[in-house]
This record gives C-alpha cells, sequence and structure tokens, in this order.
C-alpha cells in the first residue's frame, strides 16, 4: 500500500503540470494550400540543406471534427520536412510547452505577426531559427545550423525580432492557450521528417476548475485509502 500511497501522490503533482510524455490533445484533418505572402530565396536547413523556399504565412486547411468539412486558417512552418497538399492527411495538435522552449517560442513569433508586429516572411525565418536552432537567435547566412544564404530587409527584421525575444524573454505569453503545434505522424512525440508541421492558432481546452478539483480530490482519497491500510498492516 505505501507503494500506491507513492504513486497516488506522483499522479496528483505531475498529471496536473508538464506531460512529460507529449500525448496530442486532439487529433485533426490538416493540408497545406498556398504560402502567401510569401518570397523566395534559398534557405539551409539542419537536415535537407539549402532548399530553395517559399517564406511566409503558410495557407492551412484544417477539418478539427475530421467529418470532410474543412475551413482555411494561416501558421508558420516549423519543419524542415517538405509539404503535403492532399486532403484527409491526419495531424495531432500539441501543445508547445510539450514539445518544448523552442515551440512556444515559435509560437510567440506567430503570435507577434498576427499583432502586425513583423511581416510573414521575417515571421517565418524567425519561426523555423527559434524551432530548428533555438540557441542561435540569428538568420544571417552561416550563422548556426539554420540560416538564410541571403540577405536583405527581411533577414534583418528577423534577426530584430529574435534579438528582442533573447533580451526580453517571453514574458507572460501562454503559448497553451492561444497555439497548437501540429505534427504528422500525430503520434511522433518531436517533430520528425515526415509532411510538413505547423504552429497554428488554436489552444487546448482549459480544464474546468470543478473537473480539477475532482482529480485532485479522487486522488487524495486514495492515497488516503492507501495510507491508512498501510497503518493498519502496521
Amino acid at each position: 500500500m505505501k507503494k500506491l500511497f507513492v504513486i497516488a501522490v506522483c499522479l496528483l503533482f505531475f498529471g496536473m503540470g508538464a506531460n512529460v510524455f507529449a500525448t496530442p490533445w486532439t487529433e485533426v484533418y490538416l493540408y497545406e494550400t498556398a504560402v502567401n505572402p510569401s518570397s523566395s530565396g534559398v534557405v539551409h536547413f539542419p537536415t535537407l540543406g539549402n532548399v530553395n523556399v517559399l517564406y511566409g504565412e503558410y495557407d492551412l486547411m484544417i477539418d478539427r471534427e475530421m467529418d470532410g468539412t474543412y475551413l482555411p486558417i494561416s501558421g508558420f512552418c516549423v519543419e524542415n520536412a517538405y509539404s503535403s497538399s492532399s486532403p484527409g492527411l491526419v495531424y495531432g495538435l500539441y501543445k508547445p510547452s510539450d514539445l518544448g522552449t523552442n515551440y512556444v517560442r515559435a509560437a510567440w513569433v506567430l503570435d507577434q505577426y498576427l499583432q502586425g508586429n513583423v511581416s510573414a516572411q521575417a515571421g517565418q525565418l524567425a519561426a523555423w531559427e527559434v524551432a530548428m536552432d533555438g540557441n542561435d537567435f540569428d538568420v544571417s547566412p552561416n550563422s548556426g545550423s539554420l540560416y538564410a544564404t541571403f540577405t536583405g530587409s527581411y533577414v534583418s527584421e528577423a534577426n530584430t525580432l529574435l534579438a528582442g525575444l533573447l533580451a526580453n524573454g517571453l514574458g507572460d505569453f501562454d503559448a497553451d492557450l492561444l497555439y497548437s503545434i501540429a505534427l504528422n505522424p500525430s503520434n511522433q512525440t518531436t517533430p520528425g521528417t515526415n509532411a510538413q508541421d505547423y504552429v497554428i492558432p488554436g489552444g487546448a481546452p482549459v480544464p474546468e476548475p470543478a473537473t480539477m478539483l475532482l482529480l485532485g480530490s479522487g486522488l487524495i482519497g486514495l492515497a488516503g485509502l492507501g495510507r491508512k491500510k498501510f497503518l493498519k498492516k502496521s
């Protein structure tokens, strides 16, 4: 029973915190339709190397109910993989914090774009940088493992945004409330090299306080029962 007591207490404290083993909070159908507004250029990625890409706002279609009803949504790419334009591709939606700080930062970059604080092109360059080369904060040519092979206003704008993030941090930004990371295949716990992954608007539902209270009470009761039986045996 002592073991039961320890397990219940661990569930109580860790079950309500960060999810060590990331799982999607839901699954959806998602596919890409365009990159607009965008510019073209060669970007060096950690796995793919130099790729001539369109960088900007990724236009997507999402079916949240998986019933064939698609709606438009926009986001940024967060993976060095090729996109899919075929409907019916299953994505898992993850809380950014479950995948790590890099993806929380990518959500912050998208938030800055949606607030009008950065262009789509500079925002996408910055999102790639924080997602795949998170300790560098620089998209200038030959900087780190991800970088633009060109210079210009979008590179400078992205670097200015990244410098501000490095200097000021995330503040009280709540990535999980506002955004999700869409991964394919849906059961991967870190982005791989399958279909393109994205950061998109729409966070995981927040549990009702009554639900959390019920869960907490149940676990505490389970722990108390195990403790009581253990003491009787002693």
